[in-house]
């Protein structure tokens, strides 16, 4: 068993996904959560070299999940302040909102991404503003 550690809170260290070099990402609290067992998580990398690693929001955002990622360390979750949340794509150190990147395909607003697969598909959840969510799946147009 390996401990890999949290963000400094006390609660919602909650590893969601691996990958095949055993990188792990999830959320945890962070430090000076009040109180402790208070939902304040950001999103975490965790690799053997580096250790936990916060991964921060999207800006203007206060909370974020890691829930999904692939070989290449590509991470996809959901970034929220309060209920209203996005899907994101982390990809070497900058955080983006997946709407941002859409350009087709999707009528509603992408709310969390849950895993992102070593071809760089994403699927993910779009919520309308009376709550009905659907599943996507988002399909790079470009390809590293």
């Amino acid at each position: 068993m390996t401990d890999i550690g949290n963000l400094g809170g006390v609660a919602w260290n909650t590893p969601m996904a691996l990958n095949q070099r055993g990188d792990i990402v999830g959320f945890a609290n962070l430090a000076g959560t009040s109180p402790p067992g208070h939902f304040n998580a950001h999103a975490f990398l965790w690799t053997r070299r580096e250790g936990i690693r916060d991964l921060g929001t999207l800006p203007g955002d206060a909370r974020s999940q890691a829930l999904g990622i692939n070989e290449r360390r590509q991470v996809v979750g959901l970034s929220c302040l309060g209920a209203a949340c996005r899907a994101f794509l982390w990809e070497d150190g900058v955080m983006t909102d997946l709407n941002t990147l859409v350009t087709s395909g999707a009528s509603e607003p992408l709310y969390a991404a849950g895993d992102i697969d070593d071809l760089g598909l994403i699927t993910s959840q779009t919520l309308t503003p009376s709550g009905e969510s659907s599943a996507f799946l988002a399909v790079p147009t470009r390809r590293r």
